[in-house]
């Protein structure tokens, strides 16, 4: 009990000492060892404010019109949601827009690195509401309507709990929340459809009890959303707001949704699966395309946008994210000749971060070179690589444009046509002249120019755009734009999402993705005529001709993944209808701004972001306690922690052993740096029977961390410290300073990382100021790489090198499930520390189920893993190697915890390993 007491108290003194740098300079980064990827602010900018009811809406200089935008909708949709809820906020409600969606992957708010694919949150300490600008107003519409339900939400229920007398209420499920916030920013859509049709006739769809089983996907958006569309249609539209009221007086929401509308959650499920029935009763009739061109590739490899390469229709290069990055593949049309190949990957490395899969098209030359879109830093670079070897020939980024989007290459290959956002927030359609560098300008207006491709002989271009007057409520049609003159027609017309055109090679037509039919399919228009060329039951979309014009590819959604499919010419039949474009009236207008009220310049306050208290008992000891606090301004870049505690040993010590520390950070710029003041009691024991503080520091530390990319940084900091031994009274004053690199490329899985590399390098020195003599020189160097054998098996490996000299040394402890296994914890100690590890991960089940009295319950993946480790901890002569070897499981819960049981034989490799031993704990893999 002693020891462990021990172990709790050093954890805490070394959290106080160390985490005022590493959580606030790190952010998302890991504080083990100093790993973590980075976050970068390019070009830190001024902000502004709106009030607007009783929201404060921000956004940074530079984006005015984008402001006054999300100002405008969250005046006339505030109201809306408080009247489906039933409420009227009482409290000011922070919304944060940044200019691009590249600024918001940054964003301060949150510590942790974002995925791509997030388009928003809400954050629920401060209660922020956090949005990007894509260049789309519609779609910035939905995604700021989506967040403000969330914040509404979370007000309705404080005020369910208020009424009832309720400190808690009980939990809410996902689906219902996501549901909600989908029910009042959109309308039902073709991509829900496609997504739910696809769940439900291929049956794995849960019913609505075990709806979370779908946590985490956009399928359970689309469920939740269903199921509202379902219950307001049957019960009527204030069916949720009784629901959230009923909460109040009920044990659980299950019991909640039965008070509100008459039955229990299993008749709801059955009737509500009876609805789905009826819905895609249409689906089961869509003839599918006649040639399936993924039959034999793998069902992982999830291809989106093929194109066919180069004069060849045997061979097709597309879009990737199955293999676990964004890729680029090259594959051959008769899967038996060839199997797919990966020749672009994302990830990883400066200049390629990620490929925008869904939300930018490949363009490929008449001679085999491929065009995409990779982030850069702080923008996207326009990338172009040979199709055969995937060799990056070219890589072009403007200053003056943020993001880009699905380059085209003219007939004669010296031109690209993509659509990008420039620095005010705005997209529009550019042409770049590869010979010369020389960048054109098509379009300059608010509106959303999307897809631009070429016509066979050059002279125009056809692009989808929401201009037309339903494009705010994210609608969007095909234009024309000639050339030469720079004049615009329409070409399709209604409320419909009309996107991504392709060419047929003869030029006599434009095949196009609609949702002008049921679901989402392609069409065909020539002229003022229009038909269907394709409608399949999982949807069709990306489409792309053969050269000579007769064979038709696109993607579909099938069996929860994309695969590619092909059609014949010969096979395609559709019926041919007059349109007339012109009926649908011109373009949308701006919204009114005048009666805004007016933009002032934001000034940071600060708001209490964690508040945690810590508490230790020892039965032979007194006990411990501690508070940790952090404020943070409403945009997450200027920080204030402060940390108080008490490591009392006896009642006599109690005021003796208080720890106390302030820091203060400033996040904005890319030179972070953080500013702190402490007073700690601190233990220097060199032996696990030793417990207790007998050193007392005061001072300040500066702490500074630059990152040179997303993948690697460097860290430096310095102090000056008091230091007084309690025992004996001398006292001396200590200069401690710190520098590390650290690069970390690692991507993780579900018990830890499973593919890249991590390094980091650590120099730390205390140096008496009095006698000018090193009190400690510590080195930490920590290398690891991953090996991925195949989808699910992993070869990790790590070697790890710790080093303590001067006049006082520290000393390491090695063993246990993290380091040493089969060794216990911290049995070995040394002031030289060697560590190498050799593990195979690999899939045990792919989940487990739990039925237990109350319910069914999910547990995450069961991993397992094989391993051989080595090391050892000792001063002066070194002793000679011990190891271990064994294997041991891991079980996910939740996605944030991770539960490991290992066994594992030790050896001093001079005798046969020994009986094997047990060891259980929580966390990450290495």
């Amino acid at each position: 009990m002693r020891r462990f007491a021990w172990r709790v108290q050093a954890v805490l003194r070394s959290w106080t000492g160390s985490a005022l740098g590493i959580l606030v300079l790190c952010g998302a980064a890991s504080a083990e060892y100093g790993f973590g990827k980075n976050k970068i602010t390019y070009g830190a900018r001024d902000w502004y404010a709106i009030d607007v009811g009783s929201c404060r809406l921000y956004f940074p200089e530079g984006f005015e019109k984008v402001g006054q935008m999300a100002a405008r909708e969250v005046e006339q949709s505030a109201a809306l949601i408080e009247d489906i809820l039933g409420i009227q906020s009482d409290h000011e409600i922070p919304i944060v827009v940044y200019g691009s969606h590249m600024a918001f992957l940054e964003t301060r708010i949150l510590p942790q690195i974002l995925p791509e694919g997030v388009g928003g949150f809400t954050e629920f300490i401060q209660g922020r509401v956090v949005v990007p600008n894509t260049g789309a107003y519609g779609e910035l519409r939905h995604v700021l309507v989506h967040e403000l339900t969330h914040a509404l939400m979370l007000d309705k229920l404080a005020r369910v709990s208020r009424i009832n007398r309720r400190m808690r209420l009980p939990s809410v499920p996902l689906w219902f929340t996501e549901g909600l916030a989908e029910y009042t920013s959109t309308t039902w859509t073709a991509q829900e459809e496609m997504v739910m049709g696809d769940a439900f006739i291929d049956g794995y769809l849960p019913d609505l009890a075990n709806l979370w089983k779908l946590n985490g996907s956009y399928l359970l958006y689309c469920a939740g959303h269903s199921v509202l569309l379902f219950m307001s249609e049957t019960y009527g539209p204030g069916v949720i707001r009784c629901i959230i009221d009923e909460l109040g007086d009920s044990a659980s929401f299950e019991e909640a949704l039965e008070r509100a509308v008459g039955i229990d959650q299993r008749a709801v499920g059955d009737a509500w699966k009876h609805w789905l029935g009826g819905r895609f009763a249409y689906a089961y009739g869509l003839d599918e395309a006649s040639v399936r061109f993924a039959r034999a590739l793998p069902t992982h490899q999830a291809f989106l946008s093929p194109s066919p390469w180069g004069d060849s229709a045997d061979t097709l290069v597309s879009l990737s994210y199955g293999d676990g990055y964004s890729s680029v593949y090259s594959a051959c049309a008769d899967p038996s000749l060839c199997r797919p190949k990966r020749i672009v990957q994302a990830g990883g490395r400066e200049g390629a971060e990620s490929l925008h899969l869904f939300r930018s098209r490949l363009g490929v030359s008449p001679s085999g070179i491929v065009a995409f879109v990779a982030k850069s830093g702080d923008r996207d670079a326009l990338c172009l690589a040979d199709g055969r070897s995937g060799r990056v020939l070219r890589r072009w980024r403007s200053s003056g444009l943020l993001t880009m989007a699905s380059p085209s290459f003219a007939p004669c290959e010296s031109l690209l046509a993509f659509s990008a956002m420039d620095t005010s927030g705005v997209v529009d359609l550019y042409v770049l002249d590869l010979r010369s560098d020389s960048l054109c300008r098509l379009t300059a207006d608010v509106f959303d120019d999307g897809s631009p491709v070429f016509s066979p002989d050059g002279t125009s271009l056809v692009f989808h755009s929401d201009r037309s007057p339903c494009g705010p409520q994210r609608c969007s049609n095909l234009y024309l734009l000639d050339l030469p003159s720079g004049q615009i027609t329409q070409l399709t017309c209604g409320p419909f999402r009309d996107r991504d055109p392709a060419w047929s090679p003869t030029g006599e037509g434009i095949t196009f993705v609609s949702d002008r039919g049921q679901g989402i399919g392609l069409w065909e228009v020539s002229g003022t005529k229009l038909r269907p060329l394709v409608l399949v039951k999982g949807g069709a979309f990306d489409p792309s001709w053969s050269r000579d014009g007769e064979r038709l590819y696109f993607a579909t959604y099938r069996h929860g993944t994309h695969e590619v499919f092909v059609a014949e010419r010969s096979a395609i039949s559709g019926a041919w209808e007059e349109t007339d474009p012109r009926a649908c009236g011109g373009f949308w207008q701006e919204p009114d701004f005048q009666t805004l009220p007016r933009i002032r310049r934001y000034t940071p306050r600060f708001n209490l972001d964690v508040a945690g208290g810590i508490l230790t008992y020892d039965p032979t000891l007194t006990g411990g306690g501690g508070a940790n606090i952090v404020l943070s301004d409403v945009l997450g870049e200027k920080r204030i922690y402060a940390h108080v505690s008490n490591g009392a040993e006896t009642a006599g010590d109690f005021l003796s052993s208080f720890n106390l520390a302030v820091a203060y950070a400033n996040l904005r710029p890319r030179l972070a740096h953080s500013l702190g003041v402490f007073r700690l009691a601190v233990s220097d024991r060199t032996s696990l029977e030793d417990i207790g503080a007998d050193e007392r520091h005061n001072g300040a530390a500066l702490f500074l961390s630059y990152p040179f990319s997303r993948y690697h940084r460097i860290d430096a900091g310095t102090s000056v410290r008091m230091v007084e031994e309690l025992i004996g009274g001398s006292q001396r004053t200590e200069l401690y300073t710190e520098i590390g690199y650290a690069r970390d490329t690692a991507v993780w899985g579900y018990e830890g990382p499973w593919d890249g590399s991590r390094v980091s390098v650590k120099l730390e020195s205390a140096l008496d100021a009095g006698s000018g003599a090193f009190v400690r020189r510590d080195l930490f160097a920590d290398a690891r790489y991953y090996v991925r054998l195949s989808r699910t098996c992993t070869l990790a490996n790590r070697i790890q090198w710790w080093q303590s000299g001067g006049a006082d040394p520290r000393r390491f402890g090695l063993g246990g499930t993290f380091s040493l296994r089969g060794w216990d914890g911290y049995r070995m100690l040394g002031r030289t520390r060697l560590l190498g590890n050799i593990e195979l991960r690999f899939p045990v089940l792919l989940g487990i189920q739990l039925f237990t009295p109350a319910g069914e319950m999910g547990l995450g993946p069961l991993r397992g893993a094989l391993f051989f480790d080595v090391g050892r901890a000792w001063d002066g002569q070194f002793p000679g190697l011990v190891g271990s070897v064994g294997g041991g499981l891991r079980l996910t819960l939740g996605g944030f915890l991770v539960i490991r049981f290992d066994i594992a034989a030790r050896t001093d490799f001079s005798s046969a390993p020994g009986k094997p031993g047990t060891q259980f704990f929580f966390g990450w893999s290495y």
